[in-house]
C-alpha cells in the first residue's frame, strides 16, 4: 500500500455453506487511500489519519448477508 503500512490477511470460503472465515491484520493503513472504495456510499472525505486493525470476521452468504467481526480498531491522525 505504501512504504510503512502493513496488511495481511488469510481465510478459507466454503462454498456449499457459503460462510467465509477470515483474519485481518492492518497497521498504519492511510485513510485517504481508502476514499475511492467510500465515494459511492457517503460524502464523507478522509483527509489525514491511518488505520490499525486485527480482526476475526465470518461472513455468511446462504440466506442472508450476515457478518461477525470480532477484533479491534484503531484510528489515529
Amino acid at each position: 500500500i505504501d512504504e510503512k503500512a502493513h496488511l495481511a490477511s488469510k481465510g478459507s470460503y466454503h462454498q456449499g455453506m457459503q460462510t467465509l472465515h477470515a483474519s485481518l491484520d492492518a497497521k498504519g493503513l492511510p485513510l485517504p487511500k481508502l476514499q475511492p472504495y467510500l465515494e459511492p456510499y457517503t460524502p464523507l472525505k478522509l483527509t489525514k489519519g491511518e488505520l490499525s486493525t486485527q480482526a476475526n470476521i465470518e461472513l455468511s452468504l446462504k440466506q442472508s448477508s450476515d457478518a461477525l467481526f470480532k477484533g479491534s480498531i484503531r484510528l489515529s491522525s
